[in-house]
């Protein structure tokens, strides 16, 4: 066996998947998995347009597509190509959010039936305005606590979108690094947040 040879990680791809030694590396758990992101970002989005209502929701489907591959990759047993496991999980994700829109537009009609004669008295006790500010201000405050626990690029990423509403592209341009290096900055740190507040959760 050559050294070449020798130097290709194995993985779980089927022989000749183009894609067989970076889903080996991050199977191995190195941190590759942006490449993945950069090369089929355009692809996956020009997919989630085809059947999103919008820019937006398109933008978000695509985000839970690599979200989920990357939660998921080790249980890629390479009975397809990683491109077609890929698309196969944004057609699922595609799928849900379309059946979670029926339902919802479902309901909304189902309420615009209500008859004339028919009173609904709902009683909310709606937050005031200084409520609403300080539970935001508690928010970001625990928010903030938990961020800077994160890596430092994850730490960064995460702040400028999810706390000060910079979107993806700005964010980008302020850190000066790629979009899909923010999407993986920011899919890792919304991962790692998620399971840092269950585990505060469970302590209080």
């Amino acid at each position: 066996m050559t050294q070449t040879q020798t130097e290709i990680p194995r993985g779980p791809c089927r022989p000749g998947d183009p894609d067989a030694e970076v889903v080996a590396c991050v199977v191995a758990g190195e941190d590759a998995f942006e490449k993945l992101v950069t090369k089929y970002q355009g692809a996956v989005m020009s997919k989630a347009l085809e059947s999103a209502r919008n820019r937006a929701e398109a933008q978000d489907a695509a985000q839970a597509t690599f979200t989920s591959a990357y939660q998921k990759i080790r249980q890629f047993r390479g009975q397809s190509t990683f491109a077609t496991w890929l698309f196969a999980i944004l057609k699922y994700e595609l799928i849900r959010r379309w059946k979670k829109r029926v339902k919802t537009e479902d309901m909304e009609e189902s309420l615009d039936d209500t008859p004339d004669g028919l009173q609904i008295h709902v009683s909310v006790n709606q937050p005031t305005t200084e409520e609403r500010y300080r539970e935001r201000e508690e928010f970001i405050a625990v928010a903030r606590d938990i961020l800077d626990n994160l890596p430092e690029r994850e730490s960064r990423v995460c702040n400028l979108v999810l706390l000060a509403g910079f979107s993806e592209k700005d964010a980008s341009d302020s850190l000066g690094v790629s979009i899909a290096a923010v999407r993986m900055a920011l899919m890792r740190g919304r991962e790692k947040l998620q399971r840092m507040c269950v585990e505060r959760g469970s302590h209080a």
